[in-house]
């Protein structure tokens, strides 16, 4: 019988060792990448005070809500309310409680929670903007492209192995294998 056909545990061993390291190393690659992808985002911080609408318009809180100025520029990430006054008259100034409104902070959005409209509001609030968003947006993505490989390898891994035993069981059946 030809030394092309024959196939020994020496042969195989390295091969399965190889995938082992190749799993091992996408995994510790990950990790890495997602510890970076948080060490990387720095952000800051900005207080607004008396915000009454963007300029045109007069800062309505009613049944749709409303935005802040500061949600419009790309980085930002969050916000929270310092003080929220209805200033619907010229007379009235008066601190709305947390309980007629709540906030989506990811948004930018003041949602009324009162059964009350506010003709004209003022907002005093602190927002959060992402100083360097694209090399954690990157980080982020790598990181989340690798975890989403490592939930195929089981099933590469179980495939792999079946082929090698279906291949030796081949070889053995038909002579054309010997093993040691």
């Amino acid at each position: 019988m030809s030394k092309k056909a024959q196939v020994t545990m020496d042969k195989i061993v390295p091969v399965i060792l190889t995938l082992v390291i190749a799993g091992l190393v996408i995994g510790a690659g990950s990790l890495v990448l997602s510890k970076f992808g948080d060490k990387l985002q720095t952000t800051t911080t900005s207080a607004v005070l008396a915000e009454k609408g963007n300029g045109s318009t007069h800062a309505f809180l009613n049944a749709s809500g409303y935005f802040i100025v500061a949600r419009n520029n790309t980085n930002f990430l969050s916000f929270v309310i310092d003080a929220l006054y209805n200033t619907t008259s010229a007379d009235d100034n008066t601190l709305l409680e947390v309980g007629n409104y709540s906030i989506v902070t990811t948004t930018g959005q003041i949602l009324n929670a009162s059964l009350l409209n506010y003709g004209n509001i003022s907002v005093n609030y602190t927002y959060t903007l992402n100083v360097n968003p694209s090399e954690v947006q990157v980080t982020r993505n790598a990181s989340q492209a690798v975890l989403e490989l490592a939930t195929f390898l089981p099933t590469i891994g179980i495939i792999i192995a079946m082929m090698v035993i279906l291949g030796l069981i081949i070889m053995r059946k038909s002579g054309l294998g010997q093993f040691r």
